[in-house]
């Protein structure tokens, strides 16, 4: 129950953020948007298969795997968006934009406060040119494909994993990168690598001790995931039960019924997007938050200042580490 109440202090301290910083806010309008776009894109078929099948159990079956494939890509969006909100995350990291949380050092000059932690984290992250805004900016979603393949690939790759340490606990893990697959997205979005070359970095920040704590201690993703897929299925039940009041089912006429989908999509439409919009903005700060721990690690040991190797602030105040001066 500990690390729940981490996760929901660091969602509510990053959603505060979001409020105050509009450049955050350009995922949640990616997700709105492109979800519209795609329910449009999947209506005319259901619409078509209403007009021409009906409710006969061919056209039922045909529904129900559209209506999968619409839920998949609502969600796939969802995924890619983080490309370029993770980018935006760390920048805001780097540049010392992102607001101070309570229960940390307080200043009146907001402006002083922010070239006071650029100064200091300038040795920091001075290697990560892809968190400036300029080239990045032209390509938001240069590695969409990678992350496409990342969502389809990742559920299976865990499942194995998982069932392989249940049977030979002993045996050597061969994906040492999968409990950290979190920082995937980050990598591939802040470094510019491809899938390959960012299971390599992972693996290398596991082979050199650079993570702290293992990312599923603070349940950030299971908190998200509990309230999209709960929203989801909240979103279908009442969008099936609307359409079926607004309509009759056994109608003649097919204008009736693809009314009645119509409205019902919407409702869907917006408890799926509210759902996916909670997920993938937490998450894309919890491992944008745990990517620039490692930057601070890394930069640590090569400075030799460990003293430097401090989680962000939004983390510590999550776990209640942060102290008042």
């Amino acid at each position: 129950m500990q690390n729940i109440r981490y996760a929901s202090r660091f969602i509510k301290e990053s959603f505060s953020i979001a409020f105050k910083t509009i450049q955050l806010q350009e995922q949640w309008v990616y997700i709105a948007v492109g979800n519209l776009i795609l329910l449009f894109i999947w209506f005319l078929p259901l619409g078509l298969l209403l007009g021409l099948i009906g409710l006969q159990p061919v056209g039922m079956l045909l529904i129900g795997l559209i209506g999968v494939f619409m839920l998949f890509s609502f969600y796939a969006w969802s995924e890619i968006t983080r490309e370029p909100a993770s980018r935006r995350i760390v920048a805001l990291f780097q540049e010392g934009k992102s607001p101070v949380v309570d229960g940390t050092v307080q200043y009146e000059d907001p402006l002083g406060a922010a070239q006071e932690y650029e100064m200091d984290e300038e040795l920091v992250l001075e290697k990560i040119p892809q968190v400036e805004e300029g080239p990045q900016e032209k390509g938001l979603f240069k590695h969409w494909s990678d992350i496409l393949v990342l969502t389809l690939a990742l559920p299976g790759k865990r499942l194995i994993y998982h069932f392989q340490k249940l049977l030979k606990p002993e045996m050597e893990p061969k994906h040492a990168w999968l409990p950290s697959h979190t920082l995937l997205v980050p990598v591939i979005s802040v470094e510019n690598l491809g899938i390959k070359d960012a299971v390599r970095r992972i693996n290398q920040m596991v082979d050199d001790h650079l993570l702290r704590f293992q990312p599923g201690l603070v349940k950030v993703d299971l908190v998200g995931s509990l309230v999209q897929w709960g929203l989801s299925f909240i979103g279908i039940l009442i969008g099936l039960t609307v359409a079926i009041l607004i309509t009759d089912p056994i109608a003649p006429d097919p204008w009736l019924l693809i009314l009645g989908l119509g409205v019902g999509l919407l409702i869907v439409w917006l408890f799926i997007t509210s759902g996916n919009l909670f997920s993938a903005y937490s998450r894309s700060f919890y491992h944008a938050a745990l990517y620039q721990w490692v930057r601070n690690v890394e930069k640590a040991r090569e400075t030799g200042k460990p003293e430097r190797a401090v989680p962000p602030d939004i983390l510590r105040k999550a776990m209640g580490t942060t102290r008042k001066k």
